[in-house]
């Protein structure tokens, strides 16, 4: 299913760069975060949760909730990134040649922060949580100005810190349900069966394996 999913986005995506219109690229932009708010709405309402969606994607009613909220700032965030690159274009501070790619940026953030929303694999939501790392720094960065570069860096740096103590905690997960289970897991909802089996013994004979 996340494979359908990341194409009809992907070509979504690249139906976003044709354009040379700052109007078409902006609706094309809202459209997205619309068309997300409406998914939302329709799983809310039609399908019987929690489910499951192919390997991957986990639902229920918080990740919708949290999707809903996300889509709708995203949409509300679209209309308003027509006056507010306008401006910075004004300005001086944006060049007209790089709005495609803000648009790019814009639009992959609300498709990662989707993917990572719905994951029901660890090392997946881990994955795309740092992708929208890089997204947000994009929409950063592509400012003229060299407070916006170093703002970026300091952005990616900081979360990216952060990141990597929650990869070592992935490792650590994982080398635990190992013990536990007999095979190691990051699924979501597998570790929420077999969370009673982990006892802090386990953890703690867990710890060397993972320096």
């Amino acid at each position: 299913m996340i494979r359908y999913y990341l194409l009809v986005m992907g070509i979504f995506l690249a139906l976003g760069l044709i354009p040379k219109s700052h109007r078409l690229m902006n609706a094309l932009a809202a459209g997205n975060g619309l068309l997300h708010l409406v998914m939302s709405c329709i799983a809310l309402l039609m399908l019987d949760l929690p489910g499951r969606l192919g390997e991957s994607l986990y639902l229920d009613h918080l990740n919708l909730y949290v999707e809903l909220i996300t889509a709708l700032g995203f949409t509300a965030a679209a209309f308003y990134a027509r006056g507010y690159t306008d401006s910075l274009m004004e300005a001086g501070e944006l060049d007209p040649r790089n709005l495609k790619t803000f648009y790019l940026a814009f639009n992959l953030l609300l498709v990662t922060a989707t993917v990572a929303l719905f994951s029901d694999n660890l090392a997946l939501f881990w994955i795309f949580a740092e992708l929208t790392t890089v997204c947000a720094a994009m929409l950063v960065a592509i400012l003229s100005a060299r407070e916006n570069i170093d703002a970026a860096l300091k952005y990616v740096f900081i979360v990216s810190g952060a990141m990597l103590f929650a990869f070592l905690g992935l490792i650590f997960l994982f080398t635990l349900s190992e013990q536990a289970l007999g095979e190691g897991t990051l699924n979501w909802t597998e570790l929420e069966v077999h969370v009673s089996e982990f006892s802090p013994a386990s953890s703690l004979q867990a710890l060397p394996s993972c320096s």
